[in-house]
């Protein structure tokens, strides 16, 4: 699949180099437009994914989307699945808290 710069969303023909086979050595690759790491979060924890996904960072969800997801035959891996259940989850209770705090229509009269 194609996969993008998380900084200015352009196409990338790779993320990074690896140095020695099987050896873990990486240098990440430059966007040729924008000239920053075409994906940090190659070499970033899931969880640090994770938070900036729930920060509602673009370069986050573009690494997920574009980047990080393989698509299986059967459709997205369970892993994924739970991430979003976990964020939907905390999205809700966040919308539910703010519309707690609004003043009620009934307060006007």
């Amino acid at each position: 699949g194609i996969m993008i710069c998380v900084e200015c969303g352009r196409p990338v023909n790779d993320l990074y180099k690896e140095f020695g086979a099987g050896s873990g050595n990486i240098r990440l690759t430059h966007c040729e437009y924008c000239r920053q790491p075409a994906d940090k979060y190659v070499e970033h924890d899931a969880v640090i994914l994770f938070l900036d996904l729930f920060l509602h960072r673009p370069q986050a969800y573009r690494h997920f989307l574009f980047n990080k997801m393989e698509y299986h035959d059967r459709g997205i891996d369970v892993q994924y699945l739970k991430v979003l259940l976990v964020y939907v989850f905390f999205e809700g209770n966040q919308q539910t808290n703010m519309l707690s705090m609004m003043p009620s229509s009934s307060s006007w009269i």
